[in-house]
């Protein structure tokens, strides 16, 4: 069996060439030989890509990681009083106006957007 190096939480066999190091945290890649493959693990890429493995094939392995952002506790609070501030001055614009403004207001808008051409 071949031994398996350990960097950091990232394991790999040493079947693997590394890429660069300054490949982005959230891909990275790996060169594998098949003929360097324990069996187990032959049998299970060979399967996954419908094709019998010759000892001279090599294929890339790569990482992605989809970019998620999860705003903060603050961030939230931040874009929550953002919301509150809008949602209070459109409501203090809207005071007062009566529906057929309101109503000729949305069609001025809707006319002005088929009018542009994207």
């Amino acid at each position: 069996m071949e031994e398996i190096a350990s960097e950091g939480k990232c394991e790999y066999t040493v079947a693997m060439k590394k890429e660069s190091s300054k490949a982005s945290p959230l891909e990275r890649s790996a060169t594998v030989r098949a003929k360097d493959l324990p069996a187990t693990e032959r049998r299970w890429i060979a399967a996954v890509l419908h094709v019998d493995l010759a000892d001279d094939d090599e294929f890339t392995v790569i990482l992605h990681r989809p970019i998620i952002h999860v705003p903060s506790p603050a961030q939230r609070d931040a874009a929550r009083e953002g919301l509150s501030t809008v949602l209070n001055h459109l409501h203090e614009r809207m005071s007062g106006a009566n529906e057929e403004e309101v109503d000729a207001a949305i069609e001025d808008s809707f006319r002005d957007m088929r009018s542009r051409k994207l």
